[in-house]
């Protein structure tokens, strides 16, 4: 599941259940296992299938974060804000600058990191977003190309038994 899992997780007896973000509320881990990129809440139950701060799905689909792209962000002033910046990232090299608040990406709203994060991952395939932004009392479109982001590599297939 994209972002997070709240109350009332059920599964059935030998299930997987993974979320990018936090898992909250779970009954009973039992022999089920919960795959978060953030955190597990549990009420009861045994923790052993239980794995925290995940940097990609058990199935081998990798987490994306922006980190990866030299941005940190906090959701604030009606979109995503840059809180930091590396020099020279993918971002700044094509006029975003630290602070902006990105209020958009490829027409769509981003309102939380998570949605910026899925957005910036459908830029990928598509080697570009654009992106509206508001830097001070000023409104701005950029266009950033990622076209020369390395993108990682799935996992070697598992040996057979």
């Amino acid at each position: 599941m994209r972002g997070d899992v709240r109350n009332g997780v059920a599964p059935t007896h030998r299930s997987i259940i993974a979320a990018t973000g936090d898992i909250q509320s779970i009954g009973d881990a039992g022999s089920n296992l919960f795959h978060a990129g953030g955190v597990c809440h549990t009420k009861v139950g045994h923790t052993s299938g239980v794995r925290e701060k995940q940097r990609s799905l058990p199935f081998g689909i990798r987490f994306l974060d922006p980190t990866e792209f030299g941005l940190t962000l906090a959701a604030q002033n009606g979109g995503v804000q840059i809180i930091g910046m590396v020099n020279g990232s993918v971002f700044a090299r094509h006029g975003v600058d630290d602070a902006d608040v990105i209020l958009s990406v490829d027409d769509k709203a981003v309102e939380t990191v998570p949605e910026f994060r899925r957005a910036l991952r459908r830029g990928i395939i598509q080697e570009s977003v654009t992106l509206r932004i508001k830097r001070g009392t000023s409104r701005l479109t950029r266009i950033v190309f990622l076209d020369d982001v390395p993108v990682p590599t799935a996992p070697p297939p598992r040996p057979k038994s």
